[in-house]
């Protein structure tokens, strides 16, 4: 996955919205981890909404998505957005029924799907984003710092600005 993969859609016109090349503008860089945060976000939210459309997603959420990017990103965004939505997810899958049948059924769709198959590599995914996150936990107040590197840590001059939200699922 390359730098400049789009995390979001523009909400009027569902195109691309990529991080800006000037590593200051936190106000959109914070959230785009090139990790297809749209995406990711929407996993939580597709069982309600369009069951039929999570086994696609799924599949390219397993296939496609790395945290394994050398971006500086806010702890709390990807605390809630991205770690929040793979929990929710591995938690949908443990819940399904085992036949693939019975999870097609389950879903709404004819046919087999198996969905199960992805809760090992969620879990493995949430597990990846947690221990890449942690550094920003290292302070001497246990409170986060606002932004960390999601390959390199906390960067040598990183801001004391804190994330004080994100120190609540500590």
């Amino acid at each position: 996955m390359s730098d400049s993969r789009q995390d979001e859609l523009k909400p009027l016109t569902c195109g691309p919205l990529y991080r800006d090349l000037d590593l200051s503008n936190h106000g959109i860089n914070d959230i785009h981890a090139n990790v297809s945060m749209t995406l990711l976000d929407v996993l939580s939210t597709l069982p309600l909404i369009q069951p039929s459309a999570l086994p696609e997603a799924l599949d390219k959420v397993v296939s496609q998505v790395s945290f394994d990017q050398n971006v500086k990103v806010q702890v709390f965004e990807l605390t809630i957005r991205a770690m929040g939505a793979l929990l929710s997810t591995y938690q949908y899958l443990d819940r399904l029924p085992i036949d693939p049948k019975a999870q097609a059924a389950f879903i709404g769709v004819k046919g087999k799907v198996d969905m199960k198959r992805h809760k090992e590599r969620i879990l493995d995914m949430a597990l990846d984003l947690g221990k890449r996150m942690l550094p920003a936990f290292d302070t001497p107040t246990g409170i986060p710092y606002a932004r960390v590197n999601l390959r390199h840590g906390v960067e040598k001059g990183e801001s004391q600005e804190t994330c004080e939200t994100a120190a609540i699922f500590v």
